[in-house]
């Protein structure tokens, strides 16, 4: 078994390496052009089962906790703030999906990160950190499944309206 201190140092290093991960990934997920998430290798598609953002609704009541969750804006200046979406144009909103489809890969890439943990780590913390990978980012993965195809229609409508005009 561990001493206090062996333990301490193994949480500070946890705390740090998993705050490097988020801050890493996000940092380099944001950097990236902006067209891979609309137009390209990054464009997100909504399933069938998900029924439009219904299945996450139903199952998860996404509704009534979605903005009690950070935003991602918060921690980076320049960064598209997704709380609020005040403009309909047809360009806010596909600026909006862009940032959806982002926020989605960035929560997806930081899971698949944790064999990165894995290696500055005995075996019998795996199942702790893989719970910690999944309860971080599963709730903000959702969020986005749930809004994504919700504006992929407004902006089509909103697309139409601007052409009729």
């Amino acid at each position: 078994m561990l001493n206090l201190r062996k333990l301490l140092k193994l949480l500070l290093l946890n705390a740090a390496l998993w705050g490097f991960i988020h801050y890493i990934i996000s940092y380099i997920f944001l950097r990236l052009n902006n067209r891979i998430y609309f137009n390209g290798f990054f464009r997100l598609k909504s399933y069938s089962f998900e029924n439009n953002g219904v299945f996450w609704s139903k199952l998860f009541h996404v509704r009534k906790w979605k903005r009690k969750v950070p935003e991602g804006s918060q921690i980076f200046a320049g960064s598209y703030n997704k709380s609020e979406l005040q403009d309909k144009s047809p360009a806010a909103l596909k600026s909006f999906i862009t940032e959806i489809n982002r926020a989605e890969i960035t929560h997806w890439m930081i899971i698949f990160s944790l064999p990165i943990i894995f290696i500055f780590n005995p075996k019998w913390t795996y199942l702790i950190h893989g719970l910690y990978a999944l309860v971080s980012n599963i709730p903000f993965i959702i969020i986005q499944r749930y809004n994504r195809p919700r504006f992929e229609r407004l902006y089509t409508r909103q697309l139409k309206k601007y052409e009729l005009n």
